[in-house]
């Protein structure tokens, strides 16, 4: 295959770029970000189509930059003496993709058999054997071995050896084993005839235990429901059993606002007695002294009298002579005895008055004190007696009378107390009622609903049968399934023989390759099955001669050595007539001068040897040989 023409409408960065390559080497170059990838990535895409898987799906991760241009471009190629063109163009998804392919050489457009790719009809190789020999990612030429089923590729490498048909019969019962077996049991998806018939097991006897549990869980419910309207019916008949006497109750709520309204008649009587022991002292303050007075003016007025009554007598006292006064009373007396006797009536009427100011307090308390004890007696319901000499008297009546209804009221309050307590029972005694009928619903309703899930669920009977049935049918594939294995671990042997029959032949292919790519140093290694390489070491020392891993070369030397495995892997696939291309993203990029000149020597030389094409991506700026063709890119 050579490819001739690459049109790209709109693909990434690139619009409207066309690109010519020719036999032998190709490089396309560029700046970083010059799109370099993206056009060695458009190849790939129209021979397989783009990847709709992920985020960073290649349709999402291609799609042009540029508004309003078509998705998709034109490849033109030659293969096996047939020029081939292919147009695309791009949809959101694979369903929405237009890819026609014409043959140029007879002007006929080609049908695309359903499902397959062009690169599938023409190349005649999977998407995963083109990404493990023809395309080599960026930075990398060791094959993607994860990368999708080897076997096609395998079996392409087998043919190319006499002594592998027997190998390649193995090959070909193993692939028939592995389909049986996979019919049977398949991992990846399940769907084996094995494991259809497990998943059913596993539903049925699913089933059966979910129709025991909704069972179980029902009939333990509905015996809930029996205990909880037993217990429920028992509190009614406890709670039915105790009635309220009304009349005690009422009773007792009459002492008990009886006592209050006894406690405020005496703390108005407290308050009386408080007053007239008051109003009692300060009648006693003023009644000492105004009598004091009274008698001392009394006794001066008796004096005064005897003075005038006697003034003949008392003549001979010297000092009462010389009283004018004394004289001039004595000399009227009757009008003497008048002024006298008014003074001591005018001191006795002063007297009275100054008595009567506080006995009116003290008698008006007593009368208030009176009036609530007797309003007391009533509400005690005991007789009153009148009179200030009954006081004692109505006194002991209402102590003894207040000493009984004290008694009364404990009795009342002690009564209501518990009664109030039986209020809160009746509260909780509701409150019991509706949970357990709550329960008793929610119970109820329970069983019923897993009654009918089991009955929605299926037969248990039948459900068992249906089990045992398919245990049968398992038992059977499992017997068949061992045989397999059996069969297939024989055959396994076989593919052990690929790395003693096939891989020298390829090794050596790889080898010559090897050679010119590393100047003679190396050129002996080892391909194993998943692609790995030992190398022989022929640096001297201590290692001389021995093999290893490709771990312990330099980075540019493993990317050698892939480089020359993925070139043999290209000539041996290749069928005559129709090398296939190799697409390689910055290969040399670790190499140093001299290796890339050994790599440009060594690539050029495939070419030419066996009529093929290269194209390769490089920075700008490297040199290259005057065969190779360059097609330069725009700057980023």
């Amino acid at each position: 295959m050579i490819i001739r023409e690459m049109i790209i409408n709109g693909f990434g960065r690139h619009c409207g770029l066309k690109l010519e390559p020719e036999n032998g080497v190709n490089v396309i170059c560029g700046d970083n970000e010059s799109g370099k990838s993206t056009a060695a990535a458009f190849i790939r895409a129209m021979l397989y189509g783009l990847s709709d898987k992920g985020d960073q799906s290649e349709r999402k991760k291609y799609r042009p930059w540029q508004a309003g241009v078509k998705y998709g471009g034109e490849l033109r190629f030659e293969h096996r003496g047939i020029f081939y063109r292919v147009t695309a163009q791009f949809g959101e998804s694979r369903n929405d993709d237009v890819i026609t392919l014409y043959n140029d050489t007879t002007g006929e457009i080609l049908p695309t058999d359903a499902g397959k790719t062009v690169g599938e009809m023409i190349l005649e190789i999977p998407q995963e054997t083109y990404d493990l020999s023809v395309y080599a990612a960026q930075l990398s030429s060791k094959p993607n071995s994860d990368s999708g089923n080897m076997d096609y590729l395998f079996d392409r490498l087998v043919k190319k050896s006499d002594s592998m048909k027997q190998t390649s019969s193995d090959i070909t019962v193993g692939k028939r084993i592995k389909a049986a077996m996979d019919s049977i049991s398949s991992p990846r998806n399940d769907e084996g005839t094995l494991d259809i018939l497990q998943a059913k097991k596993s539903e049925t006897d699913a089933a059966v235990k979910r129709i025991y549990d909704f069972e179980t869980r029902a009939e333990s419910l509905r015996e809930e429901h029996s205990r909880l309207r037993g217990e429920l019916d028992e509190i009614k008949k406890r709670h039915t059993s105790e009635k309220k006497d009304i009349t005690r109750i009422t009773s007792a709520v009459n002492t008990i606002a009886l006592h209050g309204e006894i406690k405020e008649y005496i703390s108005k009587i407290n308050e009386c007695d408080e007053d007239l022991t008051y109003a009692a002292r300060r009648r006693s303050r003023i009644r000492k002294p105004a009598t004091v007075i009274f008698i001392i003016l009394i006794l001066l007025c008796a004096l005064c009298a005897i003075a005038v009554a006697f003034y003949g007598k008392l003549s001979g006292i010297s000092f009462l002579q010389g009283i004018e006064l004394y004289r001039k009373a004595a000399e009227s007396k009757v009008l003497s005895y008048i002024t006298i006797g008014s003074a001591a009536a005018a001191t006795g009427l002063i007297y009275m008055f100054v008595f009567s100011v506080g006995s009116s307090d003290v008698i008006a308390c007593k009368e208030d004190m009176y009036d609530l004890e007797e309003e007391l007696c009533g509400v005690l319901g005991i007789k009153y007696a009148y009179g200030d000499g009954n006081h004692s008297y109505n006194r002991d009546n209402i102590n003894e009378e207040l000493q009984k209804h004290s008694r009364e009221y404990k009795e009342a309050k002690a009564y209501l107390d518990g009664e109030n307590n039986k209020d809160a029972e009746d509260k909780k005694y509701m409150e019991d009622v509706e949970d357990y009928t709550q329960r008793i619903a929610y119970a109820l309703a329970s069983a019923d609903a897993l009654s009918k899930a089991a009955d929605e669920t299926g037969d248990c009977e039948e459900l068992a049968e249906r089990s045992a049935e398919l245990s049968e049918s398992i038992n059977i594939y499992k017997e068949r399934m061992n045989a397999l294995r059996i069969a297939n671990d024989v055959l396994g042997e076989a593919y052990k023989r690929w790395q003693a029959d096939l891989g020298p032949v390829f090794g050596n292919e790889a080898g010559v390759i090897l050679g010119k790519l590393t100047g003679g140093r190396y050129n002996d290694l080892r391909v194993a099955r998943n692609f790995e390489i030992t190398l022989r070491s022929r640096s001297g020392g201590d290692r001389s001669g021995d093999l290893y891993g490709s771990y312990v070369y330099s980075g540019a030397t493993v990317d050698q050595m892939y480089l020359a495995l993925r070139l043999a892997l290209v000539k041996i696939i290749s069928q005559p007539g129709g090398m296939l291309p190799l697409i390689l993203d910055d290969p040399f990029v670790q190499y140093d001068m001299r290796r890339k000149q050994n790599a440009y020597r060594t690539v050029s030389d495939f070419t030419r040897e066996n009529n093929s094409q290269i194209i390769m991506t490089a920075c700008r700026g490297d040199s290259f040989p005057e065969d190779f063709n360059v097609m330069m890119l725009g700057d980023a």
